[in-house]
């Protein structure tokens, strides 16, 4: 029933499908391309709220030309094995994305590090460590089932 899954952002294909679903909806794609030579209309930065158990769309940002992404949670729920980033990064080279690092990413930290992006793990306190002004695509997958209503 998968009632304690966060999402499926732990899964390569669905997580590049789901950022795209965003950022088309958000209207910050450059038209004119498709993949893999889809990049972002301007610069952008990405605010995910509930990344679960994944920091996967920090990658996917990174791959279309985001310079920033913060990763809003409430506590530290992504993978840190970077076999689940490897496999990541080798589905976006195969479908011809070109991810250049500085120094090939070899820990999460390092990937984060490598793609500008911070995991903030304090929950909504976390939002004071976002810059005022500076989001341009903010999403939320599976989050907003887990507030409470009142």
């Amino acid at each position: 029933m998968h009632l304690f899954d966060h999402g499926d952002m732990n899964l390569p294909h669905k997580a590049l499908e789901i950022f795209l679903l965003h950022a088309r909806a958000a209207n910050v794609l450059n038209k004119e391309l498709s993949l893999p030579h889809l990049k972002v209309s301007g610069d952008f930065n990405v605010l995910e709220l509930g990344p679960g158990d994944s920091l996967f769309t920090c990658v996917v940002a990174k791959a279309l030309g985001a310079p920033h992404t913060w990763l809003v949670d409430v506590g530290s729920f992504a993978t840190t094995k970077m076999a689940a980033y490897d496999e990541m990064l080798e589905m976006l080279r195969q479908r011809g994305f070109i991810l250049s690092f500085e120094n090939e990413p070899n820990t999460v930290v390092s990937l984060l590090k490598e793609c500008n992006g911070e995991y903030l793990t304090e929950g909504i306190h976390s939002l004071a460590h976002v810059p005022s002004g500076s989001v341009d695509l903010c999403f939320s997958n599976m989050v907003f089932q887990y507030v409470p209503k009142s």
